[in-house]
């Protein structure tokens, strides 16, 4: 994005959260006029660096977008994709799938719409056949695009395909060590073969990329409970559950706990107060399949 367009939208944002506007919100009258495509163009650069809208420069600039693209009529891949990442983080995976497929029919070179696809109807439909077809698409289009392969590496793993599942994760990998998605996930396999010291560095490894991250927090705390490290599991939950209440509520019956579950701390961590600060983890990121898989929205990565 040239720096003219970060300056405009970094007003736009903040003029947005000056004026408390949370959804779908139109331009406010003392930013300069934007057109639907600046504004999906603005928010698909945005998605380039933060695909599961996690920030809330991102989040705030899909919702800009996909007001503006719904308002003025936008038939666009852009506009489409745009609008199905709003329907997604809203809850309406149904409308998002029709979206994905749309943008997917104006750009069939597009990699991005069947990545989002097979992540969507992977994790929120459990249709883990038809997901694997779109995300091997996407991997076509786009063979060095890490996003693709590691969603891919969980679809397969959810099948049982596990040799399968470690050459996509480990393909991510290779194409994009610093994605934290992509080391939560390949932990997760890794927990599920049995390899837990493996496991350990990969959610290490993720919680270094970002500190502030709840979920790698809660993966290391699930792996030191069942490896029977208790109290590093009981510092690696507090850190979860004080940045996500949606992780400190997976928390309560998650059997990965069970070996500290007769810990009064436990029972203080979960049941304390409400977190201070943002909860990604609960704000159910448009790539559910690539980063969280545990319980649909605990395990996983990236935030």
């Amino acid at each position: 994005m040239k720096l003219a367009w970060k300056t405009a939208l970094a007003v736009l944002l903040a003029a947005l959260a000056a004026a408390g506007v949370r959804r779908w919100a139109s331009q406010p009258p003392d930013v300069p006029e934007w057109t639907p495509e600046d504004r999906v163009a603005a928010a698909i650069d945005l998605l380039a660096e933060d695909p599961a809208a996690w920030h809330d420069d991102t989040r705030t600039a899909v919702r800009i977008a996909a007001g503006s693209a719904e308002e003025s009529g936008l038939d666009s891949a852009g506009g489409w994709y745009v609008l199905a990442v709003q329907y997604q983080r809203e809850g309406s995976p149904g409308e998002a799938e029709r979206l994905y497929r749309r943008a997917a029919v104006l750009a069939p070179d597009w990699s991005w719409p069947p990545a989002a696809l097979g992540s969507l109807i992977g994790r929120d439909m459990g249709r883990l056949d038809e997901a694997e077809q779109a995300l091997r698409l996407a991997v076509a289009l786009d063979p060095d695009w890490a996003r693709p392969h590691n969603s891919l590496a969980v679809v397969l793993r959810l099948q049982g395909r596990f040799a399968e599942a470690e050459g996509s994760a480990v393909r991510a990998l290779e194409l994009a060590p610093d994605d934290i998605a992509a080391q939560n996930n390949y932990a997760n396999l890794l927990v599920q073969l049995g390899r837990l010291d493996e496991a350990e560095a990969h959610y290490l490894a993720a919680r270094a990329l970002d500190p502030e991250n709840a979920k790698p927090a809660y993966n290391l705390a699930c792996l030191y409970s069942l490896m029977g490290r208790e109290e590093e599991a009981l510092e690696n939950l507090a850190l979860a559950a004080g940045r996500s209440d949606a992780l400190r509520r997976d928390a309560l019956t998650d059997p990965d706990f069970d070996n500290i579950r007769h810990r009064p701390e436990f029972g203080e961590i979960v049941m304390g107060p409400l977190p201070a600060t943002s909860d990604p983890a609960g704000e159910g990121g448009v790539d559910g399949v690539d980063e969280a898989d545990k319980g649909e929205g605990g395990e996983g990565g990236d935030g």
